[in-house]
């Protein structure tokens, strides 16, 4: 029944994480006391400890009756019968809300719940932690598993641990493998489990069962996420792994699994993790588990705080809770979910109404989009009326609007009405009527309007004069037209328009003249002053909070004080990215003090985030500050009123398009991009995106793209263009780029999409914001961009993705030194390089070149392809040799050197050194490949996921044959027995490379024991541990190369012969197993041809048995075979071995062996 476990694994790291849970007050109980037989649980298939579940919740629960009881704890348990996420999220809701059960008051019934934790008195609750918890396959009987630490919570089995001795060969993700494997034999523990936490001791981290090896995390806070430093860390695969912190008052030190149990495991913390920092996020038809990374949790239980004392402040200054400055790709959005679920069960908030603001649609949308996946009841204003209405609510919630909603609207409306004649708006252009508009109040609370026209738009209360007007059908109408009307777009103009006109048919309304007035205020009503004209107010409620997420520029304008003026007593959070740090638009100066602090160096090193390498191409224009000034920023956000300066703007703008549309620049830069993409991406597989300066430019670069593909005979990158516009209005050939919402949709999610077209996509301000695609790896500019705006853009390739190792930004415009100084600006350790010059990863590729051939000092191998293949087998051989008579140590380092040289050649393909080195990393790659294979035991720092990682980075044109090694070269065949022979060793023995010969032999004595004692401990077992410890004395430079050799060769000869005995004694492998296992654990040594007999009976008698398919798996025929296995020994052995109790343990024993040889004889055959 037992699951086999490596001597070292129930080591210090297991034994410490139970001893911090128990001083938090955590009580341990072996899991080998928490069986049926003790009736902790129904079955060794049931995870819920049903004796202390039900002393908890009638403990929780007074009014409980025996029925109800057992009513709860059917209704828990029978989730595990359903599809895996879908019962993680149904137990989710019954732990933080309850299980809801009926009871009758009387005559009448209603629903109450259950509940399971008390959140709020951690000591109302049973903290249990156990080691080796035994679980019974889900599907498959008498087949079990054993994960290393369990902790539950009233009897729920709510966090798992997998851990690694420090002394081991394993890693922290080994033990993340070792969960995936478990999570899928044994889904009824994992489906409640909240948290998976892994550590080696050294490295530690912890996730959700849902989540990738990507998304397991360090946790680096106990009190809060700023009270420890790193001192110490571990270098694997070229990344630091943080492995010790120091308390920055006290001092004291903490190992990563102490930081991870005191912070996160502290009874209340861990509640409070639970019942607030977890959502489940729809995907398809089925849920993703989504939990809070450390600096989440934290920032969120201090915006909390500082929001509780802001609304309930009567001071207007007190009303600025704060400022949170998470980076891009760190989870902002998750967080701001996080904050708006605790902010809505905080009892001293008092039920409150959170309004989110963006400054842009598709950051409206997709922080919208977050929060619907992940909570039922969330509002969006569709329009500003619907705005006004959800506002003046008295009741909570969560609405999102742009702010552009807020508009400030006293420059421009617009009216659409049959009575204004033509004559009337000559009278107006004439300047002959100079109160020829009343605009009649728009209160939230009227309806009063000039009977015959509709006002859109603006909330002006009194009476205006005409300026300009300007007519025009609707189906003309542009978005410039709209401008300051309180409408980002015309497709919002028209929805309203839809809404207002719901029986004028679509057609005939687009024919509506729709006048365009610009106006001046020249009297205001009585009843108004003029505080009132920007906005009214909506609601004057306390337990209003505002959030704005990365509304920039407008946050700082008249649209903020318009929405201020809405809300009086609002409380102000901002959130961002890029905080602007300009005098008098400081971000904190709006929202106040910092609340947290993630920047980009910090994701960078908790591999949040991959770092961003920057290359410069085809600098033709030579640009200067004339055109790539904070002016020209002012034209794409469309914010600068006086329309002199917007004039001069314009022109600057048109003469910069002029030039870029230069069709011969253009042409250059389309075959560059091709070029570029298809050499980097035969390196790296991903997406890139170009960012263009306008839409024509960008039709006109699409076009070019495609003709060069054409010329050229070439395929990729499928290209698709990503612009606005309407294809009624448009110039005919930006139609057919043109897109409607649900075309648009579905482009997104094939971009997304890592095997799905398009490659590549061109854009010119859309999906520049809000838009998360972790395929991305390149992205090119030709567009001029500075400040928050290009740190947003960037952010589109920082985001962690497989093995993607760094994001790259391609510019042909100039944006190096705005890009240097935009990622200063959002890194919290001043003086660091914020990215990486493509030109430094040079550099960097010819220095780890030159420590990587340092190795090979003396051996000739820059001609290594001429060579034959018998010449090619002797260099790789001599190479070896170079590198192993430096000690396992310097084999262990060039592996490491040697992948660290590929992430180079990754990052900096396509430049033309690595075409130049291009064969000797190959050469370096077939050197490494041997190194791993005559490995006997694993490197840890080339273990498993190094390896994957390694092979999806190496280059098609940089894939290294496979060595040829010795036994290629002694014309032999791949090792088994025959390669330990007198003619083998003495062969072998005559090599001139003794350190090479070491390793081979020591493989294949390895390789060969390994499986064969396995398959027969009994006979193999002593020789295996000889030979490791000969093996541990040679890496330690304890014997010299001649001993080792020796003795190497002893223990093959003491093989061959331990192999050659089975033969000798006319028996199979089976058979002999059999026999060695009788022997030892039957106490018979003395009866040989008695065991012999009965050990070839029992291999005849399962041969017939195991030829069923998935015959271990069928509970009828293990059990036939077991009565078979025992009948046999009480028959045969009955005269030796009188306890029966004895005869049942050894058949158990022949099963299980008989399991794994008949295993291995299938792999075999097949």
């Amino acid at each position: 029944m037992s699951e086999v476990r490596t001597a070292n694994e129930k080591d210090m790291v297991e034994d410490h994480i139970i001893e911090v849970l128990t001083k938090l007050g955590y009580e341990y109980i072996p899991g080998e006391e928490l069986t049926p037989e003790n009736g902790e649980r129904e079955s060794y298939r049931h995870v819920i400890l049903k004796e202390r579940f039900i002393r908890s919740i009638l403990r929780l629960n007074p009014w409980l009756t025996d029925e109800l009881v057992e009513q709860v704890y059917k209704k828990v348990t029978e989730l595990a019968y359903r599809e895996f996420s879908l019962g993680m999220k149904e137990f989710y809701d019954m732990l933080v809300n309850g299980v809801k059960v009926k009871v009758r008051d009387g005559n009448w019934e209603r629903t109450r719940l259950v509940r399971l934790i008390d959140f709020e008195n951690p000591e109302n609750n049973e903290f249990l932690v156990a080691d080796q918890f035994t679980v019974e396959f889900w599907s498959e009987n008498n087949l079990y598993r054993r994960p290393d630490i369990v902790v539950f919570i009233n009897g729920i089995p709510l966090a798992i641990f997998e851990v690694k001795g420090e002394n081991s060969n394993e890693t922290a993700k080994d033990a993340f493998h070792d969960h995936m494997n478990k999570k899928e034999d044994i889904p009824q523990l994992y489906l409640y489990a909240q948290v998976l936490v892994v550590s080696d001791g050294l490295e530690t981290r912890y996730g959700s069962p849902t989540s990738g090896w990507e998304r397991f995390f360090f946790w680096e806070g106990i009190e809060s996420d700023d009270d420890l430093e790193v001192v110490k860390g571990i270098d694997v695969d070229n990344d630091a792994i943080p492995t010790v912190y120091r308390h920055k008052e006290t001092g004291e030190p903490f190992t990563s699994v102490e930081v991870l149990l005191k912070g996160l495991f502290d009874k209340r913390r861990f509640l409070e993790y639970l019942n607030d920092f977890i959502i489940h996020e729809q995907v398809g038809s089925g849920y993703i588990k989504k939990i809070a990374m450390y600096h989440q949790f934290y920032t969120v239980k201090k915006a909390i705080e500082r929001t509780v004392r802001a609304v309930q402040s009567k001071n207007v200054e007190d009303k600025r809770i704060g400022t949170v400055w998470h980076t891009q790709g760190s989870g902002k959005s998750l967080t701001m979910l996080f904050y708006a679920r605790k902010a809505l069960k905080t009892k001293e908030l008092e039920n409150p109404l959170l309004l989110f603001i963006t400054d842009r649609h598709e950051l409206d949308e997709q922080l919208f989009g977050v929060f619907s996946r992940a909570m039922k009841t969330v509002d969006r204003a569709e329009s500003i009326r619907d705005l006004r209405r959800l506002l003046s609510k008295k009741s909570g919630g969560v609405v999102f609007s742009t702010i552009q909603k807020f508009g400030r609207m006293f420059d421009r409306f617009i009216i659409t009405t049959p009575r204004v004649t033509e004559e009337f708006i000559e009278l107006v252009r004439a300047g002959k009527i100079k109160r020829g508009i009343s605009i009649k109040s728009m209160r939230a609370d009227e309806e009063e309007r000039d009977t015959g026209f509709i006002q859109i738009g603006p909330l002006v209360v009194g009476e205006a004069m005409a300026k300009e007007v300007t007519v025009k059908k609707l189906s003309e109408v542009t978005d410039d037209d709209i401008e300051d009307t309180g409408f980002s777009s015309v497709e919002e103009l028209i929805e309203f328009l839809k809404g207002e006109m719901d029986k004028e048919p679509e057609k005939k309304l687009m024919e509506r003249n729709v006048y365009i007035v610009d106006f001046e205020i020249i009297d205001w009503y009585d009843e108004f002053t003029p505080k009132d004209i920007f906005y009214p107010v909506l609601n004057e409620r306390h337990n209003i909070i505002v959030i704005a997420d990365e509304a920039h520029r407008s946050q700082y304008r008249d649209l903020a004080k318009n929405l201020r003026r809405a809300l009086p007593n609002a409380a102000f959070m901002g959130f961002t990215a890029t905080p602007i740090e300009y005098e008098d638009r400081s971000t904190p100066l709006t929202f106040g003090d910092y609340i947290s602090i993630y920047s980009m160096d910090i994701a960078l090193r908790h591999h949040v985030v991959v770092p961003i390498f920057y290359e410069s191409r085809l600098l033709k224009l030579h640009l200067t500050n004339h055109f790539i000034d904070d002016e020209f920023d002012e034209i794409s956000e469309k914010i600068v009123k006086d329309p002199d300066v917007k004039d001069e703007l314009k022109r600057k703008f048109a003469t910069l398009e002029k030039l870029i549309l230069s069709k011969d620049r253009l042409k250059k830069i389309a075959e560059d991009i091709v070029t570029h993409f298809n050499k980097r991406n035969q390196t790296l597989k991903g997406k890139a995106m170009v960012v263009t300066i306008s839409r024509r430019v960008a039709v006109e670069l699409y076009n070019h793209i495609e003709e060069y593909k054409k010329q050229a005979g070439l395929k990729e990158p499928t290209v698709a263009v990503v612009i606005s516009g309407s294809k009624s209005r448009d110039p005919p050939e930006f139609r057919p780029h043109i897109r409607s919402k649900k075309e648009l949709k579905a482009l997104e999610l094939s971009f997304k999409d890592p095997d799905s077209d398009p490659q590549m996509v061109i854009v010119v301000d859309m999906w520049l914001t809000g838009f998360d695609v972790p395929p991305l790896h390149t992205m090119y500019f030709d567009k001029p961009m500075k400040n928050h705006s290009l740190m947003q853009a960037i952010a589109r390739v920082n985001r962690v993705f497989g093995d993607k190792s760094g994001g790259l930004i391609v510019d042909y415009i100039g944006i190096a030194d705005d890009l240097r100084k935009s990622l200063s600006r959002y890194i919290s350790k001043k003086g660091e390089e914020p990215m990486t010059n493509v030109e430094r990863v040079i550099d960097l590729l010819k220095e780890k070149y030159d420590v990587v051939s340092s190795y090979l000092t003396g051996i000739d191998y820059k001609n290594w392809r001429n060579l034959s293949r018998k010449e090619l087998t002797l260099l790789t051989v001599e190479a070896y040799d170079k590198i192993a008579q430096k000690g396992d140590d310097a084999k262990k380092q060039f592996v490491k050197e040697v992948v660290a040289l590929k992430k180079l050649y990754t990052l900096a393909s396509p430049h033309p050194i690595t075409d130049q080195i291009r064969d000797d990393l190959v050469f370096f790659e077939m050197i490494k490949k041997m190194i791993v294979k005559y490995q006997t035991r694993n490197i840890k720092d080339i273990a498993r996921q190094l390896e994957k990682d390694i092979t999806s980075l190496i280059s098609k044109s940089i894939v290294a044959d496979e060595p040829i090694d010795v036994f290629e070269m002694l014309q032999m065949d791949k090792p088994n027995i025959s390669l330990l022979s007198e003619e083998f060793l003495r062969e072998l023995l005559n090599y001139d490379y003794k350190n090479y010969v070491v390793d081979v032999i020591a493989k294949i004595l390895h390789d060969q024991l390994r499986v064969r004692m396995r398959r027969n401990p009994y006979r193999y077992k002593t020789l295996y541990e000889k030979l490791n410890e000969l093996i541990d004395k040679y890496n330690r430079r304890i014997i010299e190369v001649s001993e080792v050799i020796a003795e190497l060769v002893e223990i093959a000869r003491e093989t061959r012969k331990a192999i050659e005995s089975g033969k000798e004694l006319n028996m199979s492998e089976e058979e002999l197993a059999f026999y060695d296992l009788l022997l030892v654990e039957g106490g018979v040594s003395e009866n040989y041809e008695v065991v012999s007999r009965v050990a070839k009976e029992i291999a005849r008698a399962l041969s017939g048995y195991v030829t069923v398919a998935d015959w271990k798996k069928r509970s009828q025929v293990r059990a036939k075979i077991k009565n078979e296995v025992k009948r046999i020994l009480m028959s045969d052995l009955g005269a030796f071995i009188k306890d029966y109790n004895q005869i049942v343990r050894l058949s158990e024993q022949v099963l299980k062996q008989a399991e794994i040889l008949f295993e291995e004889k299938v792999k075999e055959e097949s």
